[in-house]
C-alpha cells in the first residue's frame, strides 16, 4: 500500500503531471466507539554518571488525541466545550499550602509567611529544581499583584528591612524550610 502511493507520487514528480489524482490510499484509524483516541509517547533517559550506582534521568512526552468513531463526528467548526475550569492562581496556592499545614496542626498561614519571609532572605537558586520550584512558588513578587496578597507581599519584602524574619519566627515554632533543604537558614 505505501509502496503504490510511493511509486505514484514518484512517477506524478518525475513527468510532471499534474492533473492526476490519486485515490487515497490512507485511511484514518478508527478507534474504540466508545473512547475513540490515538496516544504518542516518547521517552528519553540519560545516564547518570555516579559511582556503585545505575541512575537514569529520563524526560517522558505523552500526547493523547481523540479519534472519531465515525465521519459523521466531522464537524467544522468544531465543537468547543464550554464548561469553565478553574484557574490555578498563587493565592490558591497559598490557601491550599495553608490548609495542609493546618491539617498536620502547624499553625498555617503563620508558617507559610515564615516560608516566604525565610525564601526572600535566602535565595535558594543552589539547590537545584526543588530550590527554584520552592523559590517560585514561594515569592510573591514572581507573579502579578493579586487581591489579598498585600500579607505574603508583606513577608516577602519584611526581610530586606528587618532582619531574619524574627517576627514570622515568633509565631511558627521551626522552619519548614530546613526540612528540605540543604540551606544554611
Amino acid at each position: 500500500m505505501h509502496f503504490t502511493f510511493f511509486l505514484t507520487l514518484i512517477c506524478l514528480t518525475n513527468f510532471g503531471i499534474g492533473q492526476i489524482t490519486v485515490p487515497n490510499q490512507f485511511h484514518f484509524p478508527y478507534g474504540d466507539p466508545v473512547i475513540p483516541f490515538i496516544g504518542l509517547f516518547v521517552a528519553i533517559a540519560f545516564p547518570v554518571e555516579i559511582n556503585n550506582v545505575d541512575l537514569f534521568f529520563s524526560v517522558n512526552l505523552e500526547a493523547n488525541y481523540n479519534l472519531p468513531s465515525n465521519q459523521t463526528n466531522f464537524t467544522y467548526p468544531p465543537t468547543v466545550s464550554n464548561r469553565n475550569f478553574p484557574t490555578i492562581s498563587r493565592l490558591g496556592v497559598y490557601r491550599a499550602l495553608e490548609f495542609k499545614l493546618e491539617g498536620h496542626g502547624y499553625p498555617g498561614r503563620e508558617c507559610l509567611l515564615r516560608m516566604i519571609c525565610e525564601c526572600a532572605e535566602k535565595n535558594l537558586d543552589g539547590n537545584g529544581i526543588l530550590g527554584d520550584l520552592i523559590n517560585i512558588i514561594l515569592r510573591p513578587s514572581y507573579s502579578l499583584k493579586e487581591n489579598g496578597s498585600s500579607v505574603y507581599d508583606e513577608a516577602e519584602n519584611y526581610e530586606k528591612s528587618n532582619e531574619h524574619c524574627e517576627i514570622y519566627q515568633d509565631l511558627c515554632p521551626f522552619s519548614i524550610l530546613k526540612l528540605i533543604t540543604w540551606s544554611d537558614m
